[in-house]
């Protein structure tokens, strides 16, 4: 696939991007989750579904972005689609789950939720199709440089994240994610390179399969509920 004209992978769009913004779009949302699980919202807890978690907090944030300063707007489940004008057919259909977008500051941020166990099949649909794999593949912020993985963790937090941490950098999944290795030959980046004390590490995706895409960098951010809190 070549390279559309005009469309230059620079390796310097942490100079014009707009980290402050960013910042305070993420701790509005650490904030926001936090201050819900705290009052014991009904249904905002470990037994409802993530869907229903992640549109509840979209709705949430929406009321609160004003008040923190932010110029955008939060949407939630919003629907994107490649035009197939030969056949008259959308493909690669797809939803997010929490976007921020603010054309007063030019960001436009993805955070893909997954409920995060212990468990090897929880990690699959972490990092899996499901999860990072839609940034890596160009199904999620196509030619964007930042996005976010979130995790939503009951209980043993340390375990969960040790475990992904694990999973993450086994060589065949790391292929598999197409991971970018730091100089001294790190693919996971704790702690955090774009945002550090407010996500707990990145990770750094070639995405030069798709020809038109810049390398994408995942923050990964951990939001606790349930059992997890009190521990």
């Amino acid at each position: 696939m070549k390279k559309t004209p005009g469309m230059p992978l620079s390796k310097d769009w942490r100079k014009a991007f707009p980290m402050e913004e960013t910042r305070r779009v993420v701790q509005l949302v650490q904030d926001t989750w936090d201050w819900l699980v705290a009052k014991g919202t009904p249904k905002f807890n470990p037994k409802s579904a993530e869907p229903h978690l992640t549109q509840f907090l979209q709705a949430v944030l929406k009321t609160r972005a004003g008040v923190c300063g932010l110029t955008g707007k939060f949407a939630a489940e919003d629907m994107n689609a490649d035009a197939n004008l030969d056949t008259g057919e959308l493909e690669n259909r797809h939803r997010t789950d929490i976007r921020y977008f603010s054309d007063r500051k030019k960001v436009d941020l993805t955070f893909e939720f997954k409920k995060l166990k212990p468990q090897s099949e929880s990690r699959l649909r972490y990092y899996g199709d499901s999860g990072m794999l839609r940034f890596v593949d160009g199904k999620y912020s196509r030619d964007k440089h930042l996005a976010f993985m979130v995790g939503l963790i009951a209980d043993e937090a340390d375990k969960c994240v040790k475990g992904l941490k694990m999973a993450i950098g086994k060589p065949d999944i790391a292929a598999q994610l197409h991971l970018l290795k730091s100089s001294n030959g790190d693919c996971i980046h704790e702690p955090s390179r774009e945002l550090p004390g407010l996500v707990r590490f990145d990770t750094e995706h070639s995405r030069a399969a798709l020809g038109d895409q810049p390398d994408i960098v995942l923050c990964h951010l951990f939001l606790l509920y349930g059992d997890a809190v009190e521990a």
